[in-house]
């Protein structure tokens, strides 16, 4: 868990653009990354989904889906729980599921890859 947090905090948001002066500037800067991660993980699932014709193959997909995104959710707000009732967790809990998002966004290119390969 600590060993999460320090890669978040000290290697993925040294990685992020650095304009943001305030907390809450920071706070907003991380949830815009997220919202882009999130943007190119909706585009690359909506591939994926378009380019299976098995429609069992493709529910269960959905439902893969729909599970992860549960887990990123429970699992970012676990880990902003290390900064409760600070400023802090807000972001914490941004860059988490942004982390999290970029990995899946991977894990679909990857699924997609196999699968147009065949």
């Amino acid at each position: 868990m600590r060993l999460f947090l320090f890669i978040i905090l000290f290697v993925a948001v040294p990685t992020l653009p650095s304009f943001a002066q305030s907390q809450n500037e920071m706070t907003q800067q991380a949830w815009a990354e997220f919202e882009k991660a999130d943007k190119q993980l909706n585009d690359v699932y909506q591939k994926v989904l378009k380019s299976m014709e098995d429609d069992i193959a493709k529910q269960k997909l959905i439902a893969v889906q729909k599970a992860w995104i549960k887990f990123r959710d429970a699992q970012a707000e676990l880990d902003a729980d290390s900064e409760r009732g600070g400023s802090l967790a807000n972001q914490v809990m941004a860059e988490s599921e942004t982390v999290m998002t970029k990995a899946r966004t991977e894990q679909l290119k990857k699924y997609l890859a196999d699968q147009t390969s065949k």
